[in-house]
């Protein structure tokens, strides 16, 4: 098998080559930002059928690709009701597993085994508690490893990479994007506007 080596931590990491999946569990969100790229084409969250854990197990199981990364997107990601489930089984069957999260939701996060495979990404948005946030991230960073990334402007006082709010035209994508209901599509405004 062909792997990629990083160094983390001063540690030598081995990752496989291959596909990066961005898998969609739902497009629910517990926060309505009106920077969210998926409220753009209609204003709502689109909407469709959410696949069950078996149906993802069955999915992961069938793949003819070598599969690089998966990262686990939402809306809010942690809302799908068999995240914790999900992610514990991905981590055994030995995948790298990001989670993009807003960190509203501590609980599915401290359920998630630890593995060097595993890293959450947490945006800080504006329109969510800041004690709140910062809170949350103190209790999980003693468990997982966590980087921060704030919108529009730094403001937590914490290490965090600023990344700026994107308009339409700035969006670039360059995994497979899968719909909670097990589509691919290749770009995540393409799989909004088919919803």
């Amino acid at each position: 098998m062909n792997y990629n080596k990083i160094k983390l931590y001063g540690k030598l990491l081995h990752f496989k080559q291959g596909q990066l999946l961005s898998i969609f569990l739902t497009f629910k969100c517990n926060l309505r930002c009106d920077y969210c790229s998926l409220l753009w084409a209609t204003g709502t969250w689109p909407e469709c059928e959410i696949s069950t854990v078996n149906q993802w197990k069955d999915y992961f199981n069938n793949i003819r690709f070598q599969v690089k990364e998966i990262s686990l997107l939402g809306g809010e990601p942690t809302l799908y009701p068999g995240f914790t489930e999900l992610t514990n089984w991905l981590l055994d069957k030995g995948y790298f597993v990001k989670v993009y999260t807003n960190l509203t939701r501590l609980t599915p996060l401290l359920r998630i085994n630890r593995f060097r495979r595993f890293i959450i990404h947490a945006s800080y948005h504006r329109t969510y508690d800041s004690r709140m946030f910062l809170r949350n991230y103190y209790r999980l960073r003693k468990k997982h490893r966590i980087e921060v990334y704030e919108l529009g402007e730094r403001t937590l006082g914490i290490k965090s990479r600023l990344n700026p709010i994107l308009t339409k035209r700035q969006v670039k994508e360059s995994a497979l994007h899968i719909s909670p209901d097990r589509k691919i599509f290749l770009t995540c405004d393409e799989m909004c506007k088919n919803y």
